[in-house]
This record gives structure tokens, sequence and C-alpha cells, in this order.
């Protein structure tokens, strides 16, 4: 697979992300495909029920990738987001992607690192924050 095309593929999540669009993401995934929250999560999960979870929680009004690093199966992407929870006020954070492709050309798995103690603030004080 190539650069651009994986790069289509992780922006095209993107963008299903930010409007909540679960079929979208799901028909990019592989079956079997995981999800870890890198600081929250004890191990893989399964993505489609931890994307569904996160969807659920957090709200993104904006949602930019900053860039991105490909090699081999993968992409590692900077994106910047404004989110919130609870109908609280949005909060501006960057997560740091890391997305596996399988052969076929769909997301086998995404490892996300976030501001773990900024995640834990919004979810505690939701929804007055």
């Amino acid at each position: 697979m190539d650069r651009a095309t994986m790069l289509r593929t992780i922006d095209s999540a993107y963008a299903a992300r930010h409007s909540g669009d679960m079929a979208g993401i799901l028909a990019l995934l592989a079956p079997g495909a995981t999800f870890r929250m890198a600081g929250v999560s004890a191990g893989p999960e399964d993505a489609e029920t931890a994307i569904a979870g996160l969807i659920d929680q957090f709200h993104f009004a904006d949602l930019e990738r900053l860039d991105a690093v490909v090699e081999g199966d993968r992409v590692a992407a900077r994106v910047r987001i404004s989110a919130a929870t609870g109908g609280g006020r949005h909060v501006e954070s960057e997560l740091f992607d890391l997305w596996r492709f399988g052969p076929d050309g769909k997301i086998v798995e995404l490892v996300e690192f976030a501001d773990t103690g900024l995640i834990a603030n919004m979810l505690a004080t939701a929804p007055d924050y």
C-alpha cells in the first residue's frame, strides 16, 4: 500500500470520527482490528467497541491532522483536536496516533497517545468543567 493511499485512509477515518460516523469508521477497519489508548487501556481492545465508546463520550468540534510519517505498513500522525464531554466546554489538545495496515489496505491496529490527565479531568468534571 502506498503512502498517499494510507494517508487518504486515515484522513477518512479522522473525518468519520469528527462527524461521529461509526459506519464510516467500520468500513475502514479490518475484521478483528484493535484499538489501545496508551496509559489508559490495559491492552488492545476491539476497535469497534472502543471507538464507539469514545464517540459517545467525546464530541469533537474540530480535528486536524498536523503531520504524518509513513513507513512500511504504519502511519504515525499528530492531530490537533477540540473536544468536549458531557456538554462541557471544548478544550484543545493534540493526539499522536500510530496506525497499522493489513495487506488488504484495512486498518488492523490503532494505538493512540493522548493527554490522559486532561481526559481524566474532562470525565471527572463533566458537565460542569
